[in-house]
Formats: structure tokens, C-alpha cells, sequence
């Protein structure tokens, strides 16, 4: 899978019928293993600003690996595509009234494709429009107009259902639209807010695997440093809602506390499995690679394994699933996760 190239971004907006503000955020990018490396308009989100910023930093979680990058391929930081985003919303483009048609279709340019109908149909009439789809089922096209139908459109284009650039297609990028910061998203930035930093134990020097402590007091591994990352940005939206401009200060400072995170001691580490946990099949693979590998024994109906210094095999605990995988730790005196009141204003 190649990475995505990021090259353009632009934040619509309207009024809809009921006064509230509806976004559209439309972004120019390419693939990087496609050829030609030809940047093109997709809108890939619509919505209140609640739809719109979980969508923003679902996206922004993929930059951390690679996955997500910037012109020409350079990396992107999860907070420098949000703060992108952040200045769209804060101007968006007006989108004049447009005149849209539901047609039942096949292939990537139908706006309600056939082969996905029967859902789509459950979400029109769960939306209180089963007009519109017996419209649809008899073959009828319907015409709408955007502005008029926001609950509709936003409701089922919502990126579940259905994606949105089956409704909004690059002909309708307002490119030349002009600006209305009426219609903007610009909340004042929240001053004071606590800062608070799970705990992290990076697994091996050669090795980006972490571990962290989680509410219950469980250490557990989900992977690389640049996953934990990506998880945590994707699940930020709520509190940047809540706390404005709290996101930079809070993506910086857990990046940090993994890079700073101290190594795992070289003795008396456990990794402890719980074989009752229903798995798929290739993580059930992953157990079965650990104990055919490496010494364990059963207690308590839980199978216990001492974590070994060999590089190989310490990877080998690492692709342990966290759902059925817990890791002890020895540790002198166990701290609280640090707490930091931080007084400016995050940009």
C-alpha cells in the first residue's frame, strides 16, 4: 500500500434550511503507487464541525507513520495537518446552492450505487425519507437541492453509508468561491488546561515497540511508537472540541513521553496470556509463533512467559494481541501518570 501526497485543502460551508453551519472539506492529493502522479479534488467529509474535526483528525493520525504526507512526499506532523484544516474552517469557502440528483447506479460514479442500495435504502427511510427511497426503487431519479436537504445528505454521505465525493465530485469544488468567515469555524483558544501523560515503556533500542500503562493498571503493547501516536490523535477531536487549541501542546507532549520513555529492565519481565480470549485466525497464529518458541508455563489459567534477551524473540512478544496479552513489570516505586497545567496559548 503506498502513501497518500497531500497537495491542497479546501473548507466549504453553508447554512442549511434550520440556520445551522454544514462544512465540506474537499483535499487534492495523489497516491504515490499510481502512476501517473496526478493530484486530483476529493470531498471527503460533510458535516456539522463535530463531523467534520473527528473526520480532521481520524486523517491527521496516518501522518505520524508515513502514510499521510506532505508536497513532494515530505513529512507531515499530525498537528501541522490539523492546524491546515484549522485555517480552512476558520475561512471557509460559501458553497452556493447547489443542485444535486440521487440516481441508482453502478460503477464508482453512481451517487447511490446498486450493489450497496439495500443499506442505503435502511438509512433514507431511518432518516424519515422513504419516499425518496421508493423514488429510487422504481427507478426514479430524485433532485434535490444541497442547501435544502443538509439533515439528508450529511446523514447518509456520512463516510460510512456512503461516501461524499459520490454526491459532491470535482465539479463542484468552489476553486474561485469566495470567502465568509461568517460561516467559519474559530473558537477563542482555551488558555489553561491539564496535560495529562500515560506512562510508557519502550521495549528494545532496536526495536520501536512500547508498552503503556493502561486505567486498570494492565501494562499492554499495541505496537510501534508511531501507532500509539496515530491512535491517540485520531481519538483527540472530543477535547480539542472542548479545550480549542489544546491539540498541538497535547500531540507534542505524548510523542514526547514515548521518546523519553525508559527501556524495560533486562530482568524480570512476564508477558501473561489469556488462552480463554476469542481471537481471528492470524492473531491466534501469533500466540502459537510465542509458544512454540519460547518456555511458558500455566498458572491460574493464564500462560505465564518470561521475557527473554534475545532480540528475536522479544519481537516475537510484541505481535501478542493486547486484548488476550498483559505484561508485568517489576518495578521499585510505581508512579502516577504525571499531570502538567499548562498556561498559554496553544496555537
Amino acid at each position: 500500500m503506498g502513501s497518500t501526497v497531500t497537495t491542497r485543502k479546501l473548507a466549504a460551508a453553508f447554512k442549511s434550511a434550520n440556520g445551522t453551519v454544514t462544512f465540506a472539506l474537499f483535499e487534492e492529493s495523489y497516491s504515490k503507487n499510481c502512476y501517473p502522479r496526478t493530484p486530483s479534488w476529493c470531498c471527503w467529509s460533510i458535516g456539522d464541525i463535530r463531523h467534520v474535526m473527528k473526520a480532521i483528525f481520524s486523517a491527521a493520525s496516518s501522518c505520524e507513520g508515513g502514510m499521510l504526507q506532505g508536497a513532494g512526499g515530505r513529512y507531515l506532523k499530525p498537528e501541522g495537518y490539523v492546524a491546515s484544516w484549522m485555517r480552512e474552517l476558520a475561512e471557509p469557502v460559501e458553497l452556493q446552492e447547489l443542485q444535486l440528483k440521487l440516481k441508482l447506479g453502478s460503477g464508482y460514479a453512481a451517487t447511490v450505487p446498486t450493489e450497496q442500495f439495500e443499506a442505503t435504502k435502511d438509512k433514507i427511510v431511518a432518516l424519515g425519507r422513504g419516499e425518496i427511497a421508493e423514488a429510487l426503487e422504481r427507478g426514479e431519479d430524485v433532485s434535490l437541492v444541497l442547501q435544502d436537504e443538509a439533515a439528508l445528505i450529511t446523514g447518509l454521505y456520512d463516510g460510512c453509508t456512503l461516501m461524499p465525493w459520490r454526491i459532491l465530485t470535482q465539479s463542484h469544488v468552489p476553486l474561485h468561491g469566495l470567502r465568509n468567515a461568517d460561516l467559519g469555524y474559530r473558537p477563542a483558544k482555551t488558555r489553561v488546561f491539564d496535560l495529562e501523560v500515560p506512562r510508557f515503556y519502550r521495549v528494545h533500542e532496536r526495536d520501536d515497540s512500547c508498552l503503556i500503562l493502561g486505567a486498570d493498571g494492565a501494562w499492554r503493547c499495541f505496537g510501534w511508537q508511531f501507532s500509539y501516536v496515530g491512535r491517540y490523535v485520531s481519538a483527540l477531536w472530543e477535547k480539542e472540541l472542548l479545550e480549542p487549541g489544546s491539540y498541538r501542546a497535547r500531540i507534542s507532549a505524548y510523542r514526547e513521553a514515548i521518546k523519553g520513555a525508559p527501556f524495560l529492565p533486562s530482568q524480570g519481565v512476564k508477558v501473561l496470556i489469556d488462552p480463554s480470549i476469542q481471537l481471528e485466525s492470524y492473531l491466534q497464529d501469533n500466540v502459537k509463533d510465542v509458544l512454540e518458541a519460547l518456555p511458558h508455563e500455566s498458572i491460574g489459567g493464564l500462560i505465564h512467559v518470561d521475557m527473554p534477551a534475545e532480540e528475536r524473540s522479544v519481537y516475537l512478544l510484541t505481535r501478542l494481541p493486547e486484548t488476550a496479552a498483559t505484561w508485568v513489570v517489576p518495578e521499585g516505586n510505581r508512579r502516577a501518570a504525571p499531570t502538567v497545567q499548562l498556561d498559554l496559548l496553544a496555537g
